[in-house]
Parts: structure tokens; C-alpha cells; sequence
């Protein structure tokens, strides 16, 4: 058993290979060049945060940092010297030579002086010695403190440790899009009702909405809103009992979709939030909420006083007639909603329905979330909204899933990669406990099946249970 056990040790310490590492000290680059300010431009790269480059003027504007020879870099630190605050629009590009340089990444957010922006790439890249900034849009003259660039070879983990889609599976029987999220291998998370375990055992989490005991009345002084049903008790017990419980450890909360624009009362809320909590204390209570509750102001205060996790969403690629009038709303709504996210877990909420063609300005939009999420501190997720939206609930329209599965008229190898390669970034941000073979931070029985899957029957429960306690940690019960 002593040679199972150095191979199960062997398989973990490969599967779990992941350092935080990352140059205590940024690189010194060994020149500057600015678009305008050209006396003050070394003052971007001194290392000191009480001088800076001061362009002069506004936007446009950019500066362009040597790093003398080429590196490998997996992160940005930019020390903004900006007055007053307000929406900045910054692309990042880089390149081994200042002719040949390749997009990296953009960040359109509301920033200001004294918040540095702080960027781990999605990956590592090799072969950098130029790094541009250029800003297209700020409320003041372009300005810098410093812009330090760092070395490593290794993947610095971000804010976020979620990636994954939202869609409408409560309306099955069976998942409809379990077999694609699974394919694409970047999903960690997902909204889902039925075949609990089969999510887990591959490490996708659920988001599970007990839609089951809300009625919405035709007449009445209710009409028109969610309301819970007189018997509403009886029907959460079943539930729990049935389809909760005995799938409990794939759950990571229980999501709720947009409340108050469903006219859900705060106390009829706060009945059932309160339940949650009593129940499965140990579980999120994940809030998606409207735009227009938070356009108008109209949330009630306190309501989401049991919410642990929450964001809103605004699908500004149908809204508005081009992205960057909605992005603009979009961040507007952001700023609104910032006070009810006080405490909370935040999550981004980018779309992805519409008609054939706009699959250009789902790329977009989610360029554009991905760059804020990293501005945001309490930001701990993405889940894209919806992955597969059948026709019946949107004739014409299509979704995600017909642009990022093979064989699909609207399949887009780009966006798919692009997608991929954002989700693999944040789900491999999990900090690794030993024997989480599926990084979902727990150990339990679905890494010990991924362990049998890999390697065979000849591995028992107590090979894994002495695997875990000989790495000094929680054994599985």
C-alpha cells in the first residue's frame, strides 16, 4: 500500500502545481518614452510614488516603458496621478520589439489618484521588453506616478475565483448545457436544478434556485408579483429532503433572480433568506438583481441583509443601439449599486443573447468586464448570462452556446479561445488544499472518484483518507 500511496501523492503534488510566485520587486526598465511631457517622462519609472509624468494635456496620451531586454511578465502596477476621479479608458500592449506590439488588455472603470490599478495578466508572457499604456479617455490631464512591471513565470492569482455561465435549467428535467460547459473546461460554477452530483463530480458548483414555493398572482392585491405560497413551508421541506440534502456539497449557495424588480416584498424576502440561513448556514445567498430598481433607487433599505453574495445585471449589448453607450449606463448603475454591495462577494453578470451577429459585442463586453472586475476589491466571480437560450423563450435570438461550440453556424474559434482562456485564468486562482482534486475547496467523496478515474479501483477510501492527514489536513469523513 506504501507504493499507492507514493503515486497518489505523486498524481496530487502534479495535479495541484501551482505557485503564487512573483518577483518581490518590479523590474527597472532602462527607458521612457511619452507622447507629450517628455521632461518629466523618467519620473513614470523612478521608483518613486511622489513624482510623476505629467502629460500636460488630455486624451489621448501613452507612455512607452524599456525594459531593456526581453522578459517573461505576469503583472502590472499602475500608480495613477489622477484629479478629479471618474471613468478612465487605458490599453495595455506589449511586444519584444516598439514595432510589433500585441494586445494585452484593456481596463475601462471608474478610477482615481491613490488606487493604484493592480493587473495580474490572464498568463504569463514571454518575449516583453516594450510595454505601452495608452489612455483614450480621463476625466483629467493623463498623469502617472509610476508604472512597474513584474517578472515571474507563473500565474499571480486576481480577486476573482469564479468563472462560469448562468442559464435557465430550472425549466428541464435535465441539464441542457452541462456536456458544453464541461467541453470548454473553464467553468467552475453554474445555475442549476437538476443532476446535482453530476455537476460536482466534475468541479462545477451549483447555483440552485428554490423558484419552487413563489407564486405570481393574475388578480388580486398582489398581482403581477412574486409572492411566497401559503404552503410554501411544506414544499421546502420536500425539497430540502429530496433534491437539496442529499446533493448538499454541490451547492455553493442559492441563487435568487432579480427581487425587487419581482416586486418581492423586503419581508416575504427576508422570510426566506432568514430560512436559508437557519438551514444551510454554511452556504451563500446569491442575489442577481435589475437595472432598473437600481436606476430609479427603489430598493428598499436593508433588503438584502442576508445577501452574502450579489451583483446586477444590465445587458447593455441589447439595450443600447452600441456598447459604449450602454458601457457607459453600465458603470453609471455600478456606482449606484456600490452601497448595497458593501460586505458582500460581488459578481459580474456579462451577457450573452441577441441577434445573430452580435457576437463581435459579446467579445467586447466582455473584454470590458473582465478589466473592471480587476478594479473592483470585493469582485469574486463572472457568470455569462444566458449560455443556451432555447427558442422558445427567444424566437430568433441566439446565445453562447451557438458561438462557442464547434460545429454551431455561428461558431467563433476566436471568442471560444478568448473565453477559454479567461475562465482557466480565474478558476485556477483557487487556493489548492490537498486532495481537492476538483479545486472547489472542499474534500470530499468527488475527489476521491476523480482520484479512482485516474488511476484505478486499486486505490481505497483510506488510501485517500492517510493521503490526506499525512499532508496535515481535515481528513475525509
Amino acid at each position: 500500500m506504501t507504493k499507492n500511496i507514493v503515486r497518489v501523492l505523486t498524481f496530487v503534488t502534479i495535479f495541484l502545481s501551482y505557485t503564487r510566485a512573483s518577483s518581490a520587486a518590479p523590474l527597472t526598465p532602462t527607458a521612457v518614452r511619452v507622447s507629450n511631457g517628455s521632461s518629466s517622462a523618467p519620473y513614470a519609472i523612478d521608483g518613486n510614488l511622489n513624482t510623476s509624468w505629467e502629460a500636460g494635456s488630455g486624451a489621448p496620451q501613452w507612455v512607452l516603458i524599456d525594459l531593456g531586454q526581453p522578459r517573461t511578465i505576469n503583472r502590472l502596477i499602475l500608480h495613477i496621478a489622477q484629479s478629479p476621479a471618474g471613468r478612465t479608458v487605458h490599453t495595455i500592449e506589449g511586444g519584444s520589439t516598439d514595432t510589433s506590439l500585441n494586445y494585452i488588455q484593456r481596463i475601462d472603470s471608474i478610477t482615481s489618484r491613490d488606487r493604484p490599478l493592480d493587473l495580474p495578466l490572464l498568463s504569463p508572457l514571454p518575449n516583453i521588453r516594450y510595454i505601452k499604456i495608452t489612455t483614450t479617455l480621463s476625466p483629467s490631464w493623463i498623469s502617472w506616478k509610476e508604472v512597474e512591471v513584474y517578472e515571474g513565470t507563473e500565474k499571480i492569482p486576481t480577486n476573482l475565483r469564479y468563472y462560469g455561465y448562468l442559464s435557465n435549467d430550472y425549466h428541464y428535467q435535465t441539464p441542457t448545457y452541462f456536456s458544453e460547459l464541461v467541453s470548454l473546461a473553464n467553468t467552475n460554477i453554474a445555475w442549476g436544478n437538476v443532476n446535482l452530483s453530476t455537476f460536482k463530480s466534475h468541479g462545477i458548483n451549483v447555483l440552485y434556485s428554490p423558484l419552487n414555493f413563489w407564486t405570481r398572482p393574475s388578480s388580486g392585491p398582489d398581482a403581477g408579483r412574486l409572492v411566497l405560497m401559503p404552503q410554501w413551508p411544506e414544499f421546502w421541506a420536500k425539497e430540502k429532503r429530496d433534491k437539496i440534502d442529499p446533493y448538499i456539497d454541490s451547492i455553493y449557495g442559492f441563487y435568487m433572480d432579480e427581487p425587487v424588480w419581482n416586486k418581492v416584498s423586503k419581508e416575504e424576502f427576508w422570510i426566506f433568506t432568514e430560512e436559508l440561513k437557519r438551514s444551510y448556514p454554511t452556504k451563500k445567498i446569491f442575489v442577481i438583481e435589475a437595472a432598473p430598481p437600481i436606476r430609479n433607487q427603489t430598493i428598499p433599505t436593508d433588503y438584502y441583509k442576508d445577501v452574502t453574495d450579489i451583483g446586477f445585471d444590465y445587458y447593455f449589448t441589447l439595450e443600447k443601439a452600441n456598447n459604449e453607450e450602454g458601457w457607459v449606463e453600465y458603470l453609471d448603475l455600478t456606482q449606484k449599486f456600490t452601497p448595497y454591495a458593501a460586505g458582500k462577494n460581488y459578481w459580474l453578470v456579462p451577457d450573452g443573447y441577441g441577434p445573430p451577429g452580435w457576437e463581435t459585442r459579446w467579445a467586447d463586453a466582455y473584454e470590458r468586464y473582465t478589466g473592471l472586475s480587476m478594479t473592483i476589491p470585493n469582485a469574486v466571480g463572472m457568470v455569462g448570462f444566458l449560455y443556451n437560450l432555447p427558442n422558445e423563450l427567444k424566437e430568433g435570438n441566439v446565445s453562447l452556446y451557438h458561438v462557442l461550440n464547434p460545429g454551431q453556424s455561428l461558431y467563433n474559434e476566436s471568442f471560444r479561445n478568448r473565453q477559454i482562456k479567461i475562465g482557466k485564468s480565474i478558476i485556477n486562482n483557487y487556493p489548492i488544499i490537498p486532495g481537492d482534486l476538483n479545486r472547489d475547496g472542499h474534500v470530499n467523496i468527488y475527489d476521491f472518484n476523480l482520484l479512482i478515474s485516474a488511476f484505478g479501483s486499486i486505490y481505497t477510501l483510506q488510501d485517500f483518507n492517510n493521503l490526506i492527514t499525512n499532508f496535515g489536513k481535515v481528513s475525509l469523513n
